[in-house]
């Protein structure tokens, strides 16, 4: 046997063949079969699994097996023979171990260096708490989702007794009265954790298969029920052997499991289980909707199954007697307005069932009945508290008490963390209700419908900006989205599975997954969206919210952090290398099946957009990673498995011609497509870009945090043109992930240069950067990212300049743009910190939204990124600025340039859309005349400017606006004035019935109401002062937009 050695920091570790230590017995080589060397073996991570290499299960092997050899002085992890003939450990305790191979005639050794968990930099699986907190005997455990803790709390006194190491993303915790340890889904391991209650330490992990999201436990606490969210499956785990003893297929995704009293049946509910109605195209069979598995544990088989009981299932909670179960449940209707407050879109209910039959007995709409203290978003976590039933609902911040028998709201109070879980607890006081808000790490005593205790479980791992970001995609809308949230529809940054209208016109389609969405752009089934940074702040119409700056930059830290699942799942190796047939399959992927032109590896998309997909109409090509995982496949949701989604593919791009074996292997392939390679995910400049400044940072994107040593980071390197190093100074943020290289000096105009990273860069993890199949170790390639710098910029940017683009309205009746008809969109913007080569733009969108970009000048032509442009109440994403600079005034300094752009949104792309870039009026002067399409005059009458339009007999007003002359008005209802100041507007009063003009200056005509304070100014008109610069706008009900400025004599 040829064994692997890895170099550390420390010392050469990895498997190293020791001296002979015995004549008789085995040699290793007869007896270790295989070995998992994808394992990080210098920086394994404490509260992991490590396995073993596989002992033979033969005969002449039969007394060989791993003993702990050296190990931390406080140590105490044992070595465990798992009954697959794996061996393994789960070491808490920091520091250096070594295993060695008993009873054979050459003992091999294996070396491990554990590192503390603190040391990891978070990385983002998007794993939530499910059943997070329960009792353990007199104590209440916490399990925190994100820092790889249990917390062990006093109920009584809600002391903090301390934290229990366990492994990565513990998501469910249970116990039983009578048991000696309690159990933990692990869910970024794959494993469920066995804690020693008496020591309060992690003792074992069993692996169950891939995702355990919740834990369910047998009465007499024997048995361990484990659903297996990515696996649709169940896992049956004897606890007193450590055995995962049955594996049982039940529902798609599922989440939810409960145990019945007797411990004859268990029920399992898929999560995002979605409905048969794909309005308006072909409804699936409901019989395919099985949305509760009903198991008999004395077989281990499901013996009955529920029928779309749901869309989003989160809670299964059976009565005391065991004959009802109450389910938390989220239905919708598809086909109802989104824009109506009134419409039921979103139901959050809590349901009675039959446990016996299914029947539902009851249920509640609890923002709908009559008794509802209003809304109550997203619930979750379930339990008794007396004679009330205790429901949290997550995106309110609420715990709501119902009656149990008639769902009645009996009171709500508020909780902090977004609340997922909850447990009734035996204190001093008697029966009392905790809530654990997992996202902020808290614990909440309630008593009487109020907030008596809260207490901090943890530190929390994540960047304050993912903190922030999560909360606002998991919290309520506003307005006409208060019943519902971004993760209504993107279910724990997944997809609902239900096909919703998006866009200003019709573009049905299910919900995108999100996964490093920094490098697998552009984004949205239509390849619409040009970045994430953009994405998140476009997006947020969808939840009725005009983010702030904050906000937008919380949204997109928390998007862009999203990894695909971990490179071990049910279907890979243990070390999440690719099982034989997997290599068989991705063989297949490459070749016979050519899917790798469309989805090349190692990101599995080519980011490129097709005018024809697999479904009808334009489509980007998506990545791949963790698509078995999704739960319906293709934009309309056509499939709902990963075979019948392939299928697909296939009859609509034509069939390769696959033997049955090769199918076999190619869906086996896309099972065990999992993020397990190391590589620049992208780079800002992106790749061959050619709008380098000279004085710029570049900034690269990597799949997985890096290991941060200096030698590891000085594997970076930039070459300038004659091939010579550039000097760098090299900086990783604490997400590990994002690697700033910043030339010393600068860099020479119109050049090439080349970003290099080096074939043996590690991640934290251990790996090494993906290359290409095929190589020698000495012959793998490295990986260049091409980057041209600017021409010598002939004007510099500096000072405030006003950005206009002639936007078009949307006909709505026609299902598209009325490019005939267009609105001036203005977007005042700063250029700040001036560079060489252009400088940083400031964009203000008004109302405490800034965007940050920078431009650059090469010779005389101004680049920018794609920009967000205002269009209704929302944002369309567009290509930004590229025109010749024009200098007015011959200072130096660019003052004016003109061009097209293409907007771009769900549904739509236009191209040819004309903008131009101006400095805004100065001080003192006073630009008169009319402006846009729509004429607009204005004569003043009793000191009074009096407001017409042409047409105005046809079309009436839907607002005029008295602005500064260089304000832009309301993009839409409830949106601000931007750029400038408001003396005094209106608007109609119901939208469609407008208001007839002409209109007086502070005289509200019939038909409309004073929306001043409304979008931004003060509470009534403003008493106009001559030499006051004004521009009225006047926007119809056709639509139509003109404009026009005048001094107040």
């Amino acid at each position: 046997m040829t064994l692997k050695l890895r170099q550390t920091l420390h010392a050469t570790i990895g498997f190293a063949v020791l001296s002979a230590t015995g004549c008789g017995g085995p040699s290793a080589d007869e007896c270790i079969v295989d070995q998992f060397d994808a394992q990080a073996q210098s920086r394994f991570v404490a509260g992991e699994t490590y396995y073993l290499p596989v002992i033979a299960d033969t005969a002449s092997c039969a007394d060989v097996g791993w003993t702990v050899a050296e190990r931390p002085a406080d140590s105490t992890d044992p070595i465990v023979r798992g009954n697959d003939g794996i061996w393994r450990i789960t070491p808490v305790t920091t520091g250096d171990y070594r295993f060695e191979l008993s009873n054979t005639t050459d003992g091999q050794s294996v070396d491990l260096g554990v590192v503390p968990a603190e040391s990891r930099p978070f990385s983002n699986l998007n794993y939530y708490a499910a059943h997070a907190a329960s009792s353990v005997g007199e104590e209440l455990w916490i399990a925190n989702v994100q820092r790889s803790t249990v917390s062990r709390v006093d109920p009584d006194s809600l002391a903090l007794l301390g934290e229990i190491q366990v492994g990565p993303w513990p998501v469910s915790l249970a116990w039983r009265e009578g048991m000696d340890v309690a159990v933990v889904a692990q869910r970024g391991n794959d494993t469920l954790g066995i804690l020693d209650v008496e020591t309060g330490r992690l003792i074992d992990a069993v692996w169950v298969g891939d995702e355990p999201a919740e834990v369910a436990l047998s009465p007499d606490g024997s048995t361990a029920y484990v659903s297996l969210k990515a696996e649709n499956a169940v896992a049956v785990v004897d606890l007193a052997r450590r055995v995962r003893t049955a594996r049982i297929d039940v529902v798609t995704d599922p989440l939810a499991i409960a145990v019945s009293p007797d411990g004859a049946t268990v029920w399992v509910a898929s999560h995002r289980s979605g409905h048969p109605d794909r309005f308006p195209y072909d409804d699936d069979p409901v019989e395919n909707e099985r949305d509760i598995a009903v198991i008999d544990t004395a077989t281990n088989e499901v013996v009955d199954w529920w029928l779309d009981f749901g869309t989003t299932i989160t809670e299964i909670l059976p009565s005391e007697d065991g004959e009802r179960l109450y389910f938390s449940r989220l239905r919708n209707d598809t086909e109802a307005n989104l824009g109506s407050v009134d419409e039921p879109s979103f139901m959050h209910e809590i349901a009675i069932v039959d446990a016996g039959s299914g029947d539902e007995l009851a249920s509640a709409d609890l923002l709908r009945q009559d008794s509802s203290g209003g809304h109550a978003v997203s619930l979750h976590g379930m339990t008794m508290v007396g004679d009330r039933l205790w429901v949290v609902a997550e995106a309110s911040n609420l715990a709501v008490a119902l009656d149990p028998e008639t769902l009645a709201e009996l009171g709500r109070t508020e909780v902090a963390g977004r609340p997922r879980s909850v447990a009734m607890v035996e204190t001093g006081a008697g029966p009392t209700l905790f809530v654990h808000g997992s996202q902020a790490a808290t614990l909440t005593r309630v008593s009487d419908f109020e907030t008596t205790d809260a207490l901090i479980l943890t530190e929390d791992p994540r960047p304050a900006e993912v903190i922030d970001g999560q909360a606002y995609f998991t919290g309520a809308g506003e307005q006409y989205a208060e019943n519902w949230a971004c993760n209504s529809c993107h279910a724990d940054g997944l997809s609902d599975t239900l096909v919703w209208n998006a866009g200003p016109f019709s573009g049905r389609k299910v919900s995108r997954p999100f996964f490093w969405l920094e490098g697998t752009y552009p984004l949205g089934w239509d390849g619409y969206l040009s970045s994430v940074d953009n994405y998140a702040f476009t997006v947020n119409t969808n939840v009725g919210i005009r983010p702030t700056t904050a906000e937008h930059r919380a949204l997109s830290g928390y998007l862009a952090s999203i990894m695909p699942p971990p490179a071990e799942n049910g279907y890979t190796r243990r070390d999440g290398t690719l099982s034989p047939l997997g290599l068989e399959g991705k063989q297949v992927f490459e070749n016979e099946a050519n899917c790798a032109s469309c989805h090349p590896l190692p990101l599995t998309t080519s980011r490129a957009v097709l005018g024809q997909g697999v479904t009808e109409g334009t489509t980007d090509v998506p990545g791949l990673i963790g698509s078995y995982r999704l739960a319906v496949w293709l934009k309309r949701g056509e499939a709902t498995d990963l075979h019948g989604a392939i299928d697909q593919v296939f009859e609509s791009l034509g069939d390769p011609g696959l033997s049955e074996d090769q199918r076999a292997a190619l869906d086996r392939f896309m099972l065990e497509m999992t993020a397990r390679d190391f590589f620049v995910l992208s780079s800002d400049p992106r790749p061959n870009a050619k709008t380098l400044a000279v004085d710029q940072s570049v900034e690269l994107v990597f799949s997985h945090p890096v290991f941060d040593d200096p030698a590891n980071l000085a594997k970076v390197t930039l070459l300038g043109p004659d091939g010579a190093e550039v000097q760098l100074e090299r900086s990783l943020d604490a997400d590990g992930r994002h690697l700033t290289l910043t030339p010393s000096a600068a860099l020479a105009h119109a050049s090439d240069y080349t970003v290099v990273v080096d074939p043996s860069f590690e991640s934290f993890g251990e790996q090494t950067l993906w290359t290409p199949e095929g190589a020698d170790a000495e012959e793998r390639s490295a990986w260049e990212i091409a980057l041209t710098t600017v021409e010598p910029a002939q004007l510099s940017l500096s000072g405030d300049y006003l950005w206009i683009v002639d936007m078009p309205t949307a006909d709505v009746a026609e299902q598209q743009f009325d490019l005939e008809n267009t609105l001036e969109t203005l977007v005042p913007f700063t250029v700040t910190a001036g560079t060489t080569d252009g400088g940083e733009l400031l964009l203000d969108y008004g109302d405490d939204l800034i965007l940050e970009r920078l431009a650059v000048v090469s010779g005389d032509q101004l680049l920018t990124p794609a920009l967000p442009i205002p269009i209704g109440p929302s944002f369309a994403d567009g290509s930004g600025m590229q025109a010749t600079l024009v200098d007015l005034d011959e200072d130096g300094v660019g003052d004016y340039a003109e061009g097209t752009l293409t907007i771009s949104g769900p549904g739509f792309v236009e191209s040819g859309i004309t903008w131009r870039m101006t400095r805004p009026t100065a001080e003192g002067e006073c630009p008169e005349g009319p402006q846009g399409d729509l004429p607009v005059s204005v004569e003043f009458v009793d000191g009074n400017p009096v407001v017409d339009w042409e047409g105005s007999d046809a079309a009436d007003g839907l607002g005029v606006y008295f602005i500064g002359p260089d304000a832009t008005p309301p993009a839409g209802p409830g949106q601000p004035v931007t750029g400038g100041e408001v003396f005094w507007a209106v608007q109609l009063e119901a939208f469609p019935q407008g208001f007839a003009g002409p209109v007086t200056y502070a005289t509200v005509p019939p038909g409309a109401v004073d929306e001043t304070a409304n979008i931004g100014g003060g509470d009534g008109p403003v008493a106009l002062e001559s030499g006051d610069c004004v521009k009225a706008t006047v926007t119809t009900t056709a639509f139509g937009q003109g404009a026009v400025v005048f001094a107040v004599p």
